[in-house]
């Protein structure tokens, strides 16, 4: 009866180690939040390109965004080409890198909110996630604000994901801000090798036959 007792502790045992979904894992930063690089105001986990994305650089944070702007706050703060949120205007692309590896990417959620200065340079929509069609909204000119939240659901990939932003500046004032990010996902459930099923039932059943012999 005791070799019994310790047969079903084994399987109670194998039940608490097998693992269990996570609800969510780190999510994409905020823009502007993650303090100075090297003692320069950039954004350590955004980057921005001003030639076609072709090539990246750590994007600025910048220290005196127009009172028209959304309001910067220790969570989030705008990012431009320059600290001073100037710069020659046209095109800029701005991306943040995030990783999904031992995540589920089917079951991915991603949320935020955003606002760019001054208009998306895609017809289709303001960001792209991981090269696809450009989508969603954010609040541009001449507010600036965040007017809801964008929700990504679909698109994502097991390993690392690119958020991008393309914007149309005018050489005045340029800039992004996203706020509120959130990710959620649900871990990859790892499956037994056949060979270590094996193993286990075949120590179980060798447990369950001492104890039947020593019940006889």
């Amino acid at each position: 009866m005791k070799m019994l007792s310790k047969a079903v502790g084994v399987l109670a045992l194998i039940a608490m180690l097998a693992p269990g979904a996570a609800s969510a894992q780190t999510p994409p930063a905020n823009t502007g939040a993650t303090g100075n690089v090297n003692g320069v105001f950039q954004d350590a986990l955004w980057q921005v390109s001003t030639n076609g994305g072709t090539t990246w650089s750590q994007a600025y944070q910048v220290q005196s965004p127009p009172g028209a702007w959304q309001t910067a706050t220790p969570a989030y703060s705008w990012i431009s080409a320059t600290s001073s949120g100037t710069g020659g205007g046209g095109d800029y692309y701005f991306r943040t890198l995030f990783d999904l590896s031992g995540y589920d990417p089917t079951t991915a959620v991603m949320t935020f909110q955003c606002a760019i200065d001054n208009f998306p340079a895609q017809a289709g929509g303001y960001y792209s996630l991981n090269g696809g069609a450009y989508g969603g909204s954010c609040g541009n000119q001449p507010s600036y604000q965040f007017t809801g939240v964008n929700t990504v659901n679909s698109g994502f990939t097991g390993g690392i994901n690119s958020l991008v932003f393309h914007v149309t500046g005018d050489a005045v004032t340029d800039g992004l801000v996203v706020g509120d990010m959130g990710l959620s996902a649900s871990a990859v459930t790892a499956t037994p090798e056949p060979a270590s099923m094996v193993l286990v039932a075949t120590g179980l059943l060798g447990v369950l036959g001492v104890a039947r012999r020593r019940r006889a």
